[in-house]
């Protein structure tokens, strides 16, 4: 490499690269005659590859970049500090590392206004102006991408939909190094976890991996009490990934003592230890994200200007109880005729309030004082709230009742149902009713409208005494929860002889880092060719171990696959899955076995695994109807370390566990041992037909010898 003399390339570089005058052409050609006459030898090629690597990655330069940043801010805040910091704009910073907040729901319905996303949008325009905090953003891009910081800029311009566009047009490859400081904690606010396990589980090894501190908001526990009012497994998948969120996360915020109760109870229910809980109070304000008003808040205000009217924020869903209000408004019509007011609900309709929507605008006794409304923007929404009569919230459960707060912010009468945490809200200034009562509630809305005097009354009793709670404060809240005491979670140990199942509702998932997709029935499969499991054992063992799992390969019939079994770093075994004859019938799952050294076990008393196959191959080339391009490494169904002195047939042993019969579909009635051989590969099995290659040891011998197969079930 020949470089200039002129600029700063010498100290980057050094005795690695020759140098030239690189206005003088004799120099410059000399200088490359000397390079190619006597060119670098291998090793010195090595070294220039390693110092840069080394000196100038993107890692350390983001890290060098914030050092710089962090120690501008530390002395102006140490001047400010000296001078009373009088109408300083910063303050010195706090003890802690970075906060992190994950924009994962937000960054993926970015023109969404309503919901958690206002709540993690909201939260991020505040944070992002807290200048004694470090506040960086995230977001799961995917199982092979994982967590990609967002730009400070892209949340302050609020251009996250244009950046997230731009974004997922590209073709991303491989994960980005993310650093953070010491003592950093991640926040998640959004809903990404309820039904997509392999975030859930992302998040989890993120932030253990990077050593944070992981906080999650839990809004409520709707689809664990309610399931079915939704449709399918959705509450069996909701549960999954709550139990998942609950073992990883270190702090769960809550809005109410409701939700608390709940959690808690779900927690028990699971038998988790319940993190740390701290209660924050949601913001009453409706914000103005969207200032430009759509084509739909016009035509509302233009409406409603001279009609009176009674507001229900929230999308049509059974959980919203809106059926009661379709009732109430056919009480009210018959009572009241065309002096009823209107019912005007914003927030259009959800997927299971079809019916109920269908009914409001086909029925011609309520459908001309019944208006359901979508897309309307936040000035829009602050009009309707202005001009209401009063507001109506009958929900049968919330985690907290955003609307209610926003209507007594706006000193509006709100007739709210009495039921989990909205009575927690301003239980003296809302007007609390039992969600079933459609008597009460049309009297009461009845009442107001009629009676000018009472309605004037009850609106100046809340505009004296309602406190109203802005995002700033919400924000506030959460950080001084961040900086509280919170009890260590002992961290999760495993017990020797213990079988661990990873599939659903298992709890071997919470030795998988990163690296696995999601839970299913049977097990999980790894991302790529290593698939990992680590260990913290409760006691050091005493005495060599033996690793069992039970475990299968996606490959196309004709294939072979090895898979080199690594413990700490050191190579215990070879599992290797044969080609399989046409016509020969194969196990799905296999009990793959290997003997592990006592004395390479870590002295803190870690075990790492690393199962590594020398390919993965991609669902499409194994099932060619398949769109499917995943590349699948090892699938583990469960797991098993036990003392090499007590290792028995593994086969008798799993087909005793209800659990695994369960997980593998197989009836209590079926005697696994005795069916296995009738199910599996006809001819004997010994190590050197190739389903297992011996350990480090002899015994790895005879372990390999008792090797059985699992009968074949469902990928």
């Amino acid at each position: 490499m020949v470089l200039s003399d002129r600029s700063g390339e010498c100290e980057y570089i050094g005795d690695r690269a020759r140098y030239c005058d690189p206005s003088c052409s004799d120099s410059l050609r000399d200088a490359v005659r000397e390079a190619w006459d006597e060119p670098i030898t291998p090793a010195q090629a090595l070294d220039l590859a390693n110092h840069v690597k080394e000196q100038f990655s993107w890692e350390k330069h983001v890290q060098q970049t914030r050092a710089v940043y962090d120690e501008v801010l530390h002395r102006f805040a140490e001047i400010r500090t000296k001078e009373g910091n009088k109408g300083g704009i910063f303050a010195a910073k706090t003890g802690h590392g970075d906060i992190i907040l994950d924009v994962t729901t937000w960054a993926n319905n970015a023109n969404m206004l309503s919901g958690i996303v206002r709540v993690e949008r909201s939260i991020g325009a505040e944070l992002i102006k807290r200048m004694d905090l470090s506040v960086r953003f995230v977001f799961y891009h995917s199982n092979e991408i994982g967590f990609i910081e967002i730009p400070r800029e892209v949340i302050i311009k609020d251009i996250l939909n244009a950046y997230m566009v731009r974004l997922m047009s590209q073709k991303l490859k491989k994960k980005n190094a993310i650093i953070f400081s010491d003592n950093s904690n991640i926040i998640s606010v959004g809903s990404s976890w309820m039904l997509n396990s392999d975030y859930a589980m992302e998040l989890a090894h993120f932030a253990r991996g990077h050593k944070l501190t992981l906080t999650v908001l839990m809004h409520d526990m709707t689809p664990a009490l309610f399931p079915h009012w939704y449709e399918g497994n959705y509450g069996e998948r909701w549960e999954r990934n709550c139990a998942i969120i609950l073992e990883h996360t270190n702090r769960l915020l809550v809005y109410s003592e409701s939700t608390r109760r709940d959690v808690s109870a779900f927690a028990e229910k699971y038998d988790i230890t319940m993190p740390t809980v701290a209660k924050i109070r949601l913001a009453d304000e409706v914000g103005t994200f969207e200032s430009k008003s759509t084509p739909e808040g016009m035509r509302a205000q233009e409406f409603f200007r001279s009609r009176p009217f009674v507001l229900s924020v929230g999308g049509i869903h059974l959980r919203k109880n809106y059926g009661l209000l379709y009732d109430v408004w056919l009480i009210l019509r018959e009572r009241m005729g065309d002096a009823c007011p209107h019912l005007v609900i914003v927030g259009g309709v959800s997927w299971n309030g079809a019916e109920t929507a269908r009914v409001m605008r086909d029925d011609p006794k309520v459908n001309s004082h019944i208006h359901i409304l979508d897309n309307i923007d936040d000035s829009s929404l602050d009009w309707l709230y202005d001009k209401a009569l009063m507001t109506a919230y009958p929900s049968l459960y919330e985690g907290w009742g955003l609307p209610v707060g926003e209507s007594l912010a706006h000193g509006k009468i709100c007739l709210s149902s009495n039921r989990s945490s909205m009575k927690e809200i301003a239980p003296d200034l809302t007007d609390l009713i039992d969600p079933f009562d459609r008597i009460r509630w049309a009297s009461m809305i009845q009442h107001y409208s009629t009676s000018s005097t009472s309605r004037a009354t009850r609106e100046a009793e809340i505009r004296e005494n309602f406190t109203v709670t802005s995002w700033s404060e919400t924000t506030d809240h959460i950080v001084e929860a961040l900086a509280a005491e919170m009890k260590v979670r002992a961290a999760t140990v495993y017990n020797l002889g213990d079988v661990a199942l990873v599939g659903n509702h298992g709890e071997g998932a919470s030795y998988l880092p990163s690296g696995w997709y999601g839970s299913e029935v049977w097990g999980r499969w790894a991302k790529s060719t290593i698939g990992t499991i680590e260990l913290r054992f409760a006691h050091v063992p005493d005495e060599d171990v033996v690793l069992t799992v039970l475990a299968k390969v996606l490959k196309p019939s004709h294939e072979r696959l090895r898979y080199e079994v690594r413990a700490n770093d050191r190579v215990v075994g070879l599992w290797e899955f044969p080609p399989v004859a046409v016509g020969e019938e194969t196990a799905d799952l296999l009990i793959n076995r290997v003997v592990i050294p006592q004395e390479i076990i870590n002295k803190d008393d870690c075990l790492v695994i690393e199962m590594i196959g020398d390919h993965a191959f991609a669902v499409r080339e194994v099932f060619h109807s398949f769109e499917d391009a995943r590349r699948l490494g090892i699938g583990l169904s469960a797991f098993m370390v036990e003392r090499r002195s007590q290792a028995g047939d593994a086969a008798i042993l799993f087909s005793t566990r209800e659990d695994i019969r369960a997980a593998l579909q197989v009836e209590p009635s079926v005697d696994l041992p005795r069916r296995l051989p009738k199910r599996s590969i006809v001819p004997p099995l010994r190590p050197t037909r190739g389903y297992m290659i011996s350990g480090p040891s002899a015994e790895s011998d005879r372990l390999m010898g008792e090797m059985a197969f699992m009968p074949k079930t469902t990928a």
